[in-house]
């Protein structure tokens, strides 16, 4: 049972038993456990072949493996036969339980498995392509600009111009929160917040980047406080 695949098609979710988690699980558990290839077992003397997309089990078993209660297994089986998606043979000692259509829920060549993976990756990697498409490109004076209003907080900030760490995080800044909207903040909320005990102190693009969402916290805490005590300072 460890090898191979099986596929569950996505109209399991317009299934009337779908909203009930036992018959799903019940389900979910018959196509892991069924044959992926031809099986002998001796019964009574005899050979009996349990072939692909079938097993031998019995209600007490598979209540043991899936912690649905006895009752409850067999109700879902009868109810599973009905909808014609099992059959079962039934002794006295066991059941024979069969999954019909079984070739369309079943993926153990690993021929067809790489076929499919290959594609799943192809898939995976033009949607990540499509993703960077869709991602704007930052102006590259909108970097300067923004590098030039951190100059006015850290004078050190004339070096960022050929750092490419510190670029990114402008870029990141604005594609974020927009250019109009970080150039507030620095030249607005920072000179006043940096210092302030609860602020993070923030002198470059990339700290301003890492800390933008402990600042708003703060922010909102501050302004929180001061309209407690009727005395509103807005920071930003």
């Amino acid at each position: 049972m460890e090898n191979g695949w099986v596929k569950i098609h996505r109209k399991i979710i317009d299934k009337a038993f779908y909203t009930k988690s036992a018959y799903v699980h019940l389900w979910v558990h018959l196509l892991l456990s069924a044959n992926h290839k031809p099986k002998e077992f001796i019964w009574n003397g005899k050979i009996i072949v349990i072939k692909e997309g079938q097993m031998i089990t019995g209600r007490k078993q598979l209540s043991v493996e899936t912690g649905i209660p006895e009752s409850s297994v067999q109700d879902i089986l009868c109810f599973l036969e009905k909808q014609h998606q099992i059959q079962q043979q039934k002794t006295t000692k066991y059941r024979l339980i069969t999954i019909v259509q079984w070739e369309k829920h079943q993926q153990s060549n690993n021929k067809a498995t790489t076929k499919q993976q290959q594609a799943d990756t192809n898939k995976n990697d033009n949607n990540v392509k499509n993703e960077k498409n869709t991602i704007p490109e930052i102006n590259s004076g909108d970097i300067n600009i923004l590098i030039k209003e951190f100059e006015g907080l850290n004078p050190a900030s004339k070096k960022f111009y050929a750092i490419p760490t510190q670029r990114n995080a402008c870029s990141e800044l604005i594609r974020i929160y927009t250019l109009q909207r970080v150039l507030k903040i620095v030249k607005d909320t920072l000179p006043k917040t940096n210092g302030l005990q609860y602020f993070p102190t923030i002198s470059t693009p990339l700290q301003l980047l890492d800390k933008f969402i402990a600042l708003e916290s703060a922010i909102r805490k501050y302004q929180s406080e001061k309209l407690q005590t009727k005395d509103k300072y807005k920071v930003i």
